[in-house]
């Protein structure tokens, strides 16, 4: 995306959080047992509730429970915090704007949550 969307989002964009789950261990052997650690990264984009009428105005017809556009690339095994909501992302979907730089919709699941 160019650099005015980048700053509209970074201006007006909701507090996201991409929750990055890495295992560490708190020993040296083969037997200590891996304890995971999270890291939180602030994700710069708009989300939105999932509606069935937006996913049939923009012509998607994969169910989720939510929708993040961002212009960064999150990575598929991270997750994404919103007002404490925690959601996992089911599919990412890559824009490529006429005269304009490259951006990202993430379709999301509510944590433990699995539609159809």
């Amino acid at each position: 995306m160019n650099s005015a969307i980048r700053c509209i989002m970074k201006t007006i964009g909701q507090e996201i959080w991409e929750r990055q789950i890495t295992g560490e261990t708190a020993g040296d052997t083969i037997m200590d047992v891996p304890v995971d650690t999270v890291k939180r990264h602030r994700v710069y984009g708009v989300f939105t509730v999932q509606t069935f009428e937006w996913f049939e105005k923009v012509g998607i017809s994969e169910q989720a429970d939510a929708v993040l556009f961002t212009n960064e690339q999150i990575t598929m095994t991270s997750q994404i915090e919103y007002l404490s909501e925690v959601y996992e992302i089911h599919k990412e979907i890559v824009d490529n704007y006429y005269l304009m730089d490259k951006g990202y919709t993430y379709l999301l699941r509510l944590k433990g949550r699995h539609i159809g």
